[in-house]
């Protein structure tokens, strides 16, 4: 059965939770990764890339909003005790989770940026797109596209310009194989 989506009624609490899964999926995919070789582990680094970039455009948000985030390291901590339980997931049943499990995600995004200021809704609509992104990813895997690469590639350019242009940059440190 597909995850339903979370409701969500106070938007600078969401918001605050938004910024610390994004922040614990960079560590989610990153533990991933390490399980995996070759196409597998590239895209798994790629999803931790936007990851990062989705928590790196929510940043100034959550600053305006005058938030405080749980620390980075208990974040990171939290998705790689995430990951280490998936640690035995086949790559086709985890493109499948993805298929059936996050556009709730898009659902969640969008109840929350309803309840936001028009001028944090440009951040919404990222985080939709990356999670569009990532759907279209799996099931684009799932069918056996060898570029299926190419929708996590794309978002990532995007979300990395985006982010330059707007958070006087970005640093992505992870290395692709």
């Amino acid at each position: 059965m597909p995850q339903a989506a979370r409701t969500y009624t106070d938007y600078r609490s969401s918001l605050l939770l938004c910024l610390e899964e994004e922040c614990a999926g960079e560590a989610f995919f990153a533990a991933l990764a390490e399980r995996h070789e070759g196409r597998e582990r590239q895209a798994l680094l790629l999803m931790a890339q936007i990851e990062r970039a989705m928590t790196e455009a929510l940043r100034p948000l959550v600053e305006r909003h005058r938030l405080t985030p749980a620390p980075v390291a208990a974040l990171h901590a939290d998705g790689a005790r995430e990951a280490r339980a998936l640690q035995a997931i086949a790559w086709r049943d985890f493109l499948e989770h993805m298929a059936r499990d996050y556009p709730a995600y898009l659902g969640e995004f969008e109840a929350i940026a309803r309840l936001g200021p028009a001028e944090d809704q440009e951040v919404f609509q990222l985080l939709l797109d990356h999670e569009v992104a990532f759907i279209d990813f799996a099931e684009r895997d799932l069918a056996g596209d060898p570029d299926s690469h190419r929708a996590l590639e794309s978002f990532l350019g995007r979300a990395v310009e985006r982010t330059a242009a707007t958070a006087g940059g970005l640093c992505i440190n992870m290395t692709l194989e």
